[in-house]
């Protein structure tokens, strides 16, 4: 939801300093993805209150390029640990289906034999 609300330039550099306060804060608790939304909020109000060229503008520039790549990093990341926990969870499957052959197996074997007894027909 947009904070901006169309006010004075206090009210907006206000939405501006709690979005980056906002960023700062999910990227220490390594919500990379949303920190970038925030500062990305953040930079848009710097651009329209202070200017591209502002140093506070900049600043924010530099903290959306480093959060951009980590959020990239830790989506990469995400994705190879995914694929990880599908391997193992394919050979979880593969073991326990063997251990439950095994199992069939010897019980088959330790099973007492019935004996089986010859019927004699009558004369």
């Amino acid at each position: 939801p947009s904070t901006d609300r169309g006010g004075s330039s206090g009210d907006r550099m206000f939405d501006c300093l709690v979005a980056r306060n906002s960023a700062g804060v999910l990227a220490r608790l390594g919500r990379f993805k949303l920190a970038f939304d925030r500062e990305k909020r953040a930079y848009q109000l710097y651009v329209a209150i202070l200017g591209e060229e502002h140093e506070a503008t900049k600043a924010c520039s530099s903290t959306l390029i480093q959060l951009m790549r980590l959020a990239v990093e830790q989506e990469k990341m995400s994705k190879i640990k995914q694929k990880e926990r599908v391997k193992e969870d394919a050979a979880e499957a593969v073991a326990d289906q063997i251990r439950a052959d095994e199992e069939a197996a010897t019980s088959e074997k330790t099973k007492p034999k019935k004996s089986k007894k010859k019927k004699k027909g009558k004369k």
